[in-house]
């Protein structure tokens, strides 16, 4: 693909919460506005030139320490 792709404005949101050193949650989520756009793709990316956004999506993620 020769051009420019469109400028394009995302937003993303995250919160993490700690819980007694040992467990700490994360939440969040990506592409808020479900904004449509495209990236150049990577050079040795065999493919189309450009790739299209992923809509909104959210994560969880929990992580347990084990340590003394």
């Amino acid at each position: 693909v020769i051009g420019e792709i469109p400028s394009y404005l995302v937003f993303d949101f995250s919160g993490r919460y700690t819980c007694k050193k040992y467990f700490q949650f994360e939440a969040g989520v990506n592409n808020f506005t479900n904004q449509q756009y495209y990236t150049r793709r990577a050079a040795a990316y065999p493919g189309p030139g450009i790739l299209p956004s992923d809509g909104i999506n959210a994560y969880l993620t929990i992580q347990f320490k084990i340590a003394k």
